[in-house]
Formats: C-alpha cells, sequence, structure tokens
C-alpha cells in the first residue's frame, strides 16, 4: 500500500506523459498474436485461479462472517488492479523520463527485449516516479526493486501454505493418514519448492516451469468459477453470472494450452512439454467430471420439479 500511494502521488507530481501508442500499428515481427495469449496474460485484478485457491484456502479460515467475503474480495480485487494500473503507468509514463521517447520505442521495439527487460522498466519507472515526491532516484530504485521481490516472496508463501492445505485436503478425502499430518504435509510442499529452486540451474530451477503460469492460473481461475457454478446450481440459482466467463475462459485457456504445447514440441522443450500435457489431460478429465457433475444435477433439478408437481 505504502508502494501504491507514493506511485500515484508522484503521476499527481510528476505528470508523466503516457508515449505509448494507444494502438500500436508497429508491431515487432517476433510478437506472437495476441488472441488468445491476451487472456492467459492477464491474470491478477481480473480473473485469476491463484486468488481462488487462497480465497478457498486461506481467507475463508479468516473471515468473522459469511458477509465480509464480499468486502475481502472485491476489495482484493481492486487492490490488484489498482497495482496493475500503476505498473502500466510506470512502464509507459516513467520509464519513458529515464530513457527517453526514442529509448522508449527502442526497448520496446522487440518481443524478446520488451519481455526480458519488463522489471527494468518498472523498477526504473517508480524510481523517476517517487524521485518527484521528494525521494532520491538511487533510494527509490531500490525500493521498488524491494517492492518486486516482495511481491515474489509473498506469493511464495502463500503457495506453500497452499500447497500443504492442499495436501492435507488429499489426505482427508482418499484416507490416506500420513498425507493428513500437518508436519509432514509441510516438508513435502517445501521441500518440492526447494527442489525446484535449488536444485536445478543454480536456483533457477523454478524458472523453467514459469511459462506455464498463465494457462495453469487461469485454468485455475476456470474452475474455481465452474465449482461457483455447481454450487448456485446446487442452490437452484441463477448460474449464468459464473457460467458464461467460465466458458469463455476454458475455451480461451485450452486454445492457448493447445498453441504452447505445439510450440514447446517443436522447440524440443521437454520439460514443459510434460508438465504441460499432463495440466492438459488433467483439465480436459476435470472438464468431463463437471459435465457429469452438471447432468446429475440438471436430472436432480427435474426430479424436484416432478414430485412438486
Amino acid at each position: 500500500f505504502v508502494a501504491l500511494g507514493i506511485i500515484f502521488l508522484g503521476v499527481l507530481i510528476v505528470n508523466p506523459e503516457v508515449v505509448a501508442p494507444a494502438v500500436n500499428t508497429t508491431l515487432p515481427a517476433d510478437a506472437p498474436s495476441w488472441f488468445p495469449l491476451l487472456f492467459i496474460t492477464i491474470a491478477c485484478g481480473a480473473i485469476s485461479g491463484f486468488h481462488g485457491l487462497v480465497a478457498s484456502g486461506t481467507s475463508a479460515k479468516q473471515l468473522n462472517k459469511e458477509t465480509d467475503a464480499r468486502y475481502v474480495g472485491y476489495g482484493g480485487m481492486i487492490g490488484e488492479g489498482t497495482l496493475a494500473l500503476t505498473s502500466i503507468l510506470a512502464t509507459t509514463a516513467g520509464f519513458a523520463l529515464v530513457v527517453g521517447v526514442d529509448g522508449w520505442h527502442q526497448h520496446y521495439g522487440t518481443w524478446a527485449q520488451a519481455s526480458s527487460g519488463a522489471t527494468t522498466a518498472f523498477v526504473n519507472g517508480v524510481g523517476v516516479l517517487a524521485e518527484g515526491v521528494g525521494i532520491p532516484r538511487q533510494v527509490a530504485v531500490i525500493f521498488a526493486a524491494v517492492v518486486v521481490i516482495s511481491f515474489a516472496a509473498t506469493t511464495m508463501d502463500t503457495g506453500v501454505r497452499l500447497q500443504r492445505y492442499i495436501i492435507s485436503e488429499l489426505g482427508a478425502q482418499y484416507q490416506v493418514k500420513a498425507a493428513q499430518n500437518r508436519w509432514l504435509a509441510t516438508l513435502v510442499a517445501v521441500a518440492s519448492c526447494a527442489v525446484l529452486a535449488l536444485g536445478i540451474d543454480r536456483g533457477a530451477g523454478g524458472m523453467r516451469l514459469w511459462p506455464l503460469f498463465g494457462t495453469t492460473n487461469q485454468l485455475t481461475g476456470a474452475l474455481s468459477l465452474l465449482v461457483v457454478t455447481l454450487f448456485l446450481l446446487s442452490l437452484k440459482r441463477k448460474i449464468w453470472v459464473t457460467a458464461i466467463p467460465m466458458i469463455f475462459l476454458l475455451f480461451m485457456t485450452t486454445w492457448a494450452m493447445v498453441l504452447n504445447l505445439i510450440r514447446y514440441y517443436s522447440d524440443s522443450q521437454a520439460v514443459l512439454l510434460a508438465v504441460g500435457g499432463a495440466i492438459f489431460v488433467l483439465e480436459l478429465w476435470l472438464i468431463l467430471e463437471a459435465a457429469r457433475a452438471v447432468r446429475r444435477a440438471l436430472t436432480r433439478r427435474g426430479e424436484g420439479a416432478g414430485n412438486g408437481c
């Protein structure tokens, strides 16, 4: 919240010009098609499966009453959307003050260069905006870097705790007593993350699976909407509010996953192909299970209506 406040205050004081074109007609030659990849890129602040897991695994256990969920959930997404807005302002306006208009266009001249320098653009953009508040630029750049690291650290912390919850819940579901032990579940969660983080590529092993984050995150978001849809269906309430975005997101995510799997196969990326393929198979399985659940729910609703007559 401190970072968001500093950035917005800096925008009001510095009043930087947004140099990014509203519609970019000169796309880099190496840029992929935005459709459907756009819908697995925009996550936090829109539809996020990670936040769905947090809501069901953590937030639900911390609320005093059910009605607080609306304020916590909606307020959290407003916060995420605000963070997305500050990121756009920092990279489209603030960063241009550092490198100049020509430097900004050069930085975003190719897809590869823009992708590899995203953190640099954000950190330097925040630095020049914070300088307008009176914070020295060098200190502000370090502060922005700490903010980025904090986001990653808190995400990792939440992910490990959620993994521990999921392991315990799977143990309860399938009656595996060892998995229900919180110490053992925690050990498995921490050890698996440690192997990825420290055991491969000198501490960068987790980055091997990072390209799968967008599709898995949005797929989990679609499945979260699916669960809510089934819940509303069981309560005999209107389901179109969650069913329409669920169908759209499942379609886009599946399409993007297929395109990524084809690319992983062409580039001989065996790890991404294997893990992505497994996720794709699980997705299809869950969709079929969901279709069966919807059919059972509709059958029970029809039987209940018949008995009522």
